[in-house]
């Protein structure tokens, strides 16, 4: 199995474990990519916030787990048994719309959140400009960054690496995530 970029290696055996157990207690595909991959977001969640595991790469990791866990069930687990691309990919959407994925990533949200970035040089972290300007916004409107990326219209990490000051969105982006929140796009930090 591929696991993403610095996933414990300790919590190996606990996903196989995952993957093994939804494929004994399900005979149906759909339920047991479910079974599995909550029992893995749990996993990686708890691995971040023991701080075992980066929040940032928890957040990627848990779409690479989807992936990896969707073509376990849809191509791998069975010699001639293979899904249609359509299958996985409305299997993929129905588990990232759910309830308890958004209950996931709003958990690992809340962590990033308690994160700061390093000061720059004017003492001030780039994070701060940022989420001051943005958080604000979204307090008013009553929206989680996950709410701000889904109405912008662009992925959840898009929106939480804008804010991290880890990337910079293309102008494209940037205009959907100034556009959501309903502010000029020259006003939105760079």
């Amino acid at each position: 199995m591929n696991y993403p970029p610095e996933f414990p290696n300790r919590l190996k055996p606990t996903v196989a474990a995952a993957i093994a157990r939804a494929q004994l207690k399900f005979t149906n595909d759909s339920d047991r990519i479910r079974d599995a991959i909550f029992s893995i977001a749990e996993t990686s969640c708890k691995a971040a916030e023991e701080q075992e595991w980066r929040v940032d790469l928890a957040l990627e990791g848990l779409d690479a787990f989807l992936r990896v866990v969707c073509d376990h069930f849809g191509y791998g687990s069975y010699p001639y048994h293979v899904h249609s691309d359509w299958f996985l990919q409305a299997t993929k959407n129905n588990i990232k719309e759910s309830k308890e994925w958004l209950g996931y990533l709003e958990r690992l949200e809340a962590l990033a959140e308690t994160q700061a970035g390093p000061p720059n040089a004017e003492g001030h972290s780039a994070l701060g400009t940022r989420k001051e300007a943005v958080l604000r916004i979204l307090e008013e409107k009553g929206w989680s960054i996950l709410d701000w990326a889904s109405e912008a219209d662009v992925a959840y990490h898009t929106a939480a690496d804008y804010l991290s000051g880890k990337k910079n969105p293309f102008r494209s982006t940037r205009a959907k995530l100034a556009k959501a929140l309903g502010v000029p796009v020259n006003s939105l930090p760079e």
